[in-house]
């Protein structure tokens, strides 16, 4: 479980549409030589995910957004959250495996754990859930009894 991520979203009609979307969005991160780690996109939304500690003691989170705005000349809605962690699901044994997305969910959704975002590539051999820090250790402990045990 990695805790203490930022999220930065943007959303609004055409977005998905916009082209150079990836390579604006990482210039103004690599600009403030902060590291993305994650990044959700859903029809006119994106959300880039970064570690907290890329941003300690630097006060860039308003100007991180400001350029994200600005780069797309206010077209988009930018906002920010905090206090988010990623479960990271991994495994060859993960491609192919039909249900597998399906599984984890439910082991998360009857444990009362919210999945904030998710991201699986084609490669299948990982699952990525992002949930608020403090359910972490319960989303960890309930996929290791799941899977594990």
């Amino acid at each position: 479980f990695d805790n203490n991520l930022y999220a930065f979203s943007m959303s609004g009609f055409g977005l998905d549409d916009e082209k150079g979307l990836i390579a604006k969005i990482g210039a103004t991160f690599a600009k403030e030589n902060v590291a993305i780690q994650d990044c959700t996109t859903g029809i006119d939304e994106i959300s880039v995910i970064a570690r907290a500690e890329d941003f300690r003691g630097r006060n860039i989170i308003g100007k991180v957004k400001w350029n994200l705005t600005n780069a797309f000349s206010n077209r988009y809605k930018v906002s920010f959250e905090q206090g988010l962690g990623r479960l990271v699901i991994t495994g060859e044994g993960m491609k192919g495996s039909i249900g597998i997305a399906g599984e984890i969910n439910r082991t998360l959704a009857e444990q009362g754990i919210n999945v904030k975002y998710s991201s699986q590539g084609p490669s299948e051999i990982s699952i990525i859930h992002g949930v608020q820090n403090e359910v972490g250790p319960k989303a960890v402990q309930a996929l290791y009894d799941r899977f594990l045990k």
